[in-house]
Protein backbone atom coordinates (compact mmCIF):
# COMPACT_ATOMS: atom_id res chain seq x y z
CA UNK A 1 0.00 0.00 0.00
CA UNK A 2 1.21 3.43 -0.77
CA UNK A 3 -1.01 5.68 1.32
CA UNK A 4 -3.58 3.35 2.79
CA UNK A 5 -3.25 0.76 5.46
CA UNK A 6 -5.80 -2.05 5.30
CA UNK A 7 -6.52 -3.79 8.57
CA UNK A 8 -8.88 -6.47 9.83
CA UNK A 9 -12.21 -5.09 11.06
CA UNK A 10 -13.59 -5.98 14.49
CA UNK A 11 -17.12 -5.81 15.93
CA UNK A 12 -16.14 -2.44 17.42
CA UNK A 13 -15.93 -1.09 13.84
CA UNK A 14 -19.52 -1.90 12.87
CA UNK A 15 -20.81 1.67 13.32
CA UNK A 16 -18.20 3.07 10.92
CA UNK A 17 -18.96 0.24 8.46
CA UNK A 18 -22.66 1.17 8.63
CA UNK A 19 -21.78 4.84 8.08
CA UNK A 20 -19.71 3.97 5.00
CA UNK A 21 -22.52 1.73 3.70
CA UNK A 22 -24.98 4.60 4.07
CA UNK A 23 -22.62 6.99 2.28
CA UNK A 24 -22.29 4.45 -0.55
CA UNK A 25 -25.98 5.01 -1.38
CA UNK A 26 -26.52 1.43 -2.59
CA UNK A 27 -30.32 1.73 -2.60
CA UNK A 28 -30.55 -1.12 -0.09
CA UNK A 29 -30.95 -0.98 3.69
CA UNK A 30 -27.80 -0.61 5.79
CA UNK A 31 -26.94 -3.89 7.52
CA UNK A 32 -27.80 -4.07 11.20
CA UNK A 33 -25.13 -4.81 13.80
CA UNK A 34 -26.58 -8.31 14.13
CA UNK A 35 -26.31 -8.84 10.34
CA UNK A 36 -22.65 -7.80 10.36
CA UNK A 37 -21.92 -10.12 13.29
CA UNK A 38 -23.90 -13.01 11.88
CA UNK A 39 -22.41 -12.76 8.41
CA UNK A 40 -18.78 -11.89 9.12
CA UNK A 41 -17.89 -12.67 12.75
CA UNK A 42 -15.24 -15.30 13.38
CA UNK A 43 -16.86 -18.56 14.41
CA UNK A 44 -14.99 -19.05 17.66
CA UNK A 45 -14.51 -15.78 19.47
CA UNK A 46 -16.09 -12.99 17.42
CA UNK A 47 -13.00 -10.83 17.89
CA UNK A 48 -12.75 -10.06 14.17
CA UNK A 49 -15.08 -9.67 11.22
CA UNK A 50 -13.82 -12.34 8.84
CA UNK A 51 -12.95 -11.03 5.41
CA UNK A 52 -13.79 -7.40 6.29
CA UNK A 53 -10.88 -4.97 5.97
CA UNK A 54 -10.90 -1.28 6.86
CA UNK A 55 -9.07 1.27 4.72
CA UNK A 56 -7.22 3.60 7.09
CA UNK A 57 -5.83 6.88 5.73
CA UNK A 58 -3.74 8.65 8.36
CA UNK A 59 -5.89 7.35 11.20
CA UNK A 60 -9.22 7.97 9.48
CA UNK A 61 -11.33 5.08 8.17
CA UNK A 62 -12.27 6.07 4.62
CA UNK A 63 -13.53 2.77 3.21
CA UNK A 64 -13.65 -0.98 3.46
CA UNK A 65 -13.55 -4.12 1.37
CA UNK A 66 -15.01 -7.56 1.96
CA UNK A 67 -13.02 -10.47 0.55
CA UNK A 68 -14.38 -13.97 1.07
CA UNK A 69 -12.50 -17.20 0.44
CA UNK A 70 -14.53 -19.65 -1.63
CA UNK A 71 -12.75 -23.01 -1.77
CA UNK A 72 -9.40 -22.07 -3.39
CA UNK A 73 -10.41 -18.65 -4.74
CA UNK A 74 -11.24 -15.22 -3.36
CA UNK A 75 -14.30 -13.08 -4.06
CA UNK A 76 -14.13 -9.32 -3.66
CA UNK A 77 -17.70 -9.11 -2.54
CA UNK A 78 -17.85 -5.42 -1.81
CA UNK A 79 -15.59 -2.38 -1.86
CA UNK A 80 -16.70 0.97 -0.49
CA UNK A 81 -14.82 4.26 -0.46
CA UNK A 82 -16.38 7.32 1.18
CA UNK A 83 -17.50 9.76 -1.52
CA UNK A 84 -15.26 12.52 -0.13
CA UNK A 85 -12.25 10.44 -1.21
CA UNK A 86 -13.28 9.48 -4.75
CA UNK A 87 -10.87 10.44 -7.53
CA UNK A 88 -7.73 10.27 -5.37
CA UNK A 89 -6.50 6.81 -6.35
CA UNK A 90 -7.51 5.26 -3.03
CA UNK A 91 -9.93 2.84 -4.69
CA UNK A 92 -6.99 1.56 -6.75
CA UNK A 93 -5.07 0.87 -3.55
CA UNK A 94 -8.00 -1.05 -2.06
CA UNK A 95 -8.38 -3.07 -5.30
CA UNK A 96 -4.63 -3.76 -5.33
CA UNK A 97 -4.94 -5.18 -1.81
CA UNK A 98 -7.73 -7.50 -2.98
CA UNK A 99 -5.83 -8.61 -6.08
CA UNK A 100 -2.91 -9.75 -3.93
CA UNK A 101 -5.03 -12.61 -2.54
CA UNK A 102 -4.67 -14.45 -5.88
CA UNK A 103 -7.32 -16.28 -7.92
CA UNK A 104 -9.73 -13.40 -7.32
CA UNK A 105 -13.00 -12.44 -8.93
CA UNK A 106 -15.40 -9.54 -8.58
CA UNK A 107 -18.49 -8.18 -10.26
CA UNK A 108 -18.86 -4.63 -11.57
CA UNK A 109 -21.93 -2.92 -13.03
CA UNK A 110 -21.52 -2.77 -16.81
CA UNK A 111 -22.03 0.99 -16.79
CA UNK A 112 -19.50 1.64 -13.99
CA UNK A 113 -16.56 2.56 -16.23
CA UNK A 114 -14.37 4.00 -13.43
CA UNK A 115 -14.54 0.71 -11.47
CA UNK A 116 -13.98 -1.39 -14.59
CA UNK A 117 -10.90 0.69 -15.49
CA UNK A 118 -9.66 0.44 -11.91
CA UNK A 119 -9.93 -3.37 -12.00
CA UNK A 120 -8.17 -3.50 -15.37
CA UNK A 121 -5.30 -1.38 -13.96
CA UNK A 122 -4.89 -3.93 -11.16
CA UNK A 123 -4.51 -6.79 -13.63
CA UNK A 124 -8.08 -8.05 -13.78
CA UNK A 125 -9.58 -9.12 -17.10
CA UNK A 126 -13.17 -9.22 -18.27
CA UNK A 127 -14.31 -12.83 -18.05
CA UNK A 128 -18.03 -12.80 -18.79
CA UNK A 129 -21.31 -10.97 -18.26
CA UNK A 130 -24.12 -11.75 -15.86
CA UNK A 131 -27.58 -10.54 -16.89
CA UNK A 132 -29.80 -8.79 -14.34
CA UNK A 133 -27.21 -9.28 -11.60
CA UNK A 134 -28.05 -6.17 -9.59
CA UNK A 135 -31.26 -5.37 -7.78
CA UNK A 136 -32.04 -2.59 -10.26
CA UNK A 137 -31.82 -5.07 -13.17
CA UNK A 138 -28.41 -3.87 -14.36
CA UNK A 139 -26.00 -6.40 -15.80
CA UNK A 140 -22.58 -7.14 -14.29
CA UNK A 141 -19.16 -7.73 -15.78
CA UNK A 142 -17.45 -10.67 -14.10
CA UNK A 143 -13.78 -9.76 -13.74
CA UNK A 144 -11.03 -12.19 -12.76
CA UNK A 145 -7.38 -11.82 -11.82
CA UNK A 146 -4.80 -12.79 -14.44
CA UNK A 147 -3.77 -15.78 -12.34
CA UNK A 148 -7.33 -17.17 -12.52
CA UNK A 149 -7.27 -20.88 -13.24
CA UNK A 150 -10.10 -22.63 -15.05
CA UNK A 151 -10.64 -26.21 -14.01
Amino acid sequence: MDRLHLKQATPDDIEILQSLEKNGNFDIPVRSKWNWLNQYAAYTDREILEGVYLADLDGEIVGYTIINKVIDRHHIQETVLHSDYHGQGLGNEIMKFGAEFGNVWCEVKVDNEPSIKMALRQGFIKHSYVRNFYRDGCDAVLMVSKDWQSY
